[in-house]
């Protein structure tokens, strides 16, 4: 495993990060990296999860001819969301794939002219180092189910839909005679 900065500049903003120019020297490296239970708890409070149990993010970075660099990666966690239902804690097992590319291809655009969308989307452009920290918070909350919701949890349970006054609330048979009938209570 190469040198990973560790910085302290605020919470979260901790530098887990791999040079390029230390790549270069050795033509790629691998790495694996576990949080721990404070940066976990950190980033389930930045990612808007209740928790994350574990988190591993694994995987290699190499080079690519003719300047281009590839990381292939893992990620797997398990994180802890509110139902979106009944606010019981939901239980989610995250593996995912993480491919990114980096190139030397100059990415800014010329002024006064668009920003084309690239063919690739995994194409990044190659700055003084590549944030390991920074991916693994992007693909965490990429893979974030958006309504986590616990087993056999429904808005309307089933007694409650049976009872006809419940039925007549939530499905009524004429819709526009309850308008009107809405209508004529207002214009008293």
């Amino acid at each position: 495993m190469g040198k990973y900065r560790f910085g302290t500049k605020a919470a979260l903003d901790r530098r887990m990060s791999v040079e390029f120019a230390e790549l270069a020297s050795k033509n790629g490296e691998k790495f694996d990296l576990r949080l721990t239970a404070g940066e976990r708890s950190l980033l389930a409070a930045e990612s808007g999860v209740s928790s994350i149990a574990k988190l591993r993010f694994a995987g290699e970075i190499k080079s690519v001819p003719p300047a281009d660099w590839l990381l292939r990666a893992k990620l797997g966690a398990t994180v802890v969301q509110p139902c979106v239902l009944s606010l019981a804690p939901v239980r989610t097992r995250i593996e995912s794939s993480v491919e990114r590319r980096y190139s030397p291809k100059n990415f800014a655009p010329a002024p006064g002219s668009c920003v084309p969308m690239p063919d690739d989307e995994n194409i990044e452009p190659i700055t003084d180092e590549i944030d390991l920290l920074a991916l693994i918070r992007e693909s965490l909350v990429l893979e974030l189910p958006l309504y986590p919701k616990q087993e056999g949890a429904s808005l309307i349970s089933e007694e409650s839909w049976s009872e006809v006054g419940n039925k007549e609330l939530f499905a009524p048979e004429k819709p526009f005679a309850v308008l009107s009938e809405f209508r004529k209570q207002l214009d008293r």
